[in-house]
C-alpha cells in the first residue's frame, strides 16, 4: 500500500511467518508423525481422531489470525475485495472494522474497575 512504511510491511509477514513452524509442526503430530512423541502420548492426546480435528483447526485459526495483520498493512482492511457480491470495492464500515469492537461487554471478561 503507498504511504506504508517498509518496517511495517515486514513486520506484518513476520507475524505470519513465525507462527508457520508451529503450525507445520503441529499438523505434522496431527497426521501422526511421532516428532518426539511416543505412540502413548499420541494415543492420549487421541491422535488420529479428535486430536487431530483440534491441532488442525488450531493451525488454521492461528495462521488465519496472523494474516489478519496484513490487512493492517494493505487496503483489504480498508475495502471490500472486488470479488465480494452486493459489497465489492465498498469500504468497511468503522464499526465493522474494530474487531472485537470496544463497546462490546464479553460475558467472560470481568472489568476490575
Amino acid at each position: 500500500m503507498p504511504g506504508t512504511p517498509r518496517w511495517a510491511v515486514a513486520a506484518a509477514y513476520a507475524t505470519v511467518a513465525s507462527v508457520l513452524p508451529a503450525g507445520i509442526w503441529r499438523t505434522l503430530v496431527g497426521v501422526g508423525v511421532e516428532l518426539g512423541w511416543t505412540e502413548e502420548h499420541l494415543r492420549l492426546e487421541r491422535i488420529p481422531g479428535y486430536g487431530t480435528l483440534y491441532v488442525i483447526t488450531l493451525t488454521v485459526l492461528s495462521i488465519g489470525c496472523a494474516a489478519l495483520t496484513l490487512g493492517l498493512v494493505y487496503p483489504w482492511g480498508e475495502v471490500f475485495p472486488s470479488w465480494l457480491p452486493a459489497v465489492g470495492g465498498r469500504r468497511v464500515p468503522t464499526l465493522l472494522a474494530v474487531a472485537p469492537p470496544s463497546w462490546v461487554r464479553w460475558p467472560w471478561a470481568r472489568s476490575s474497575f
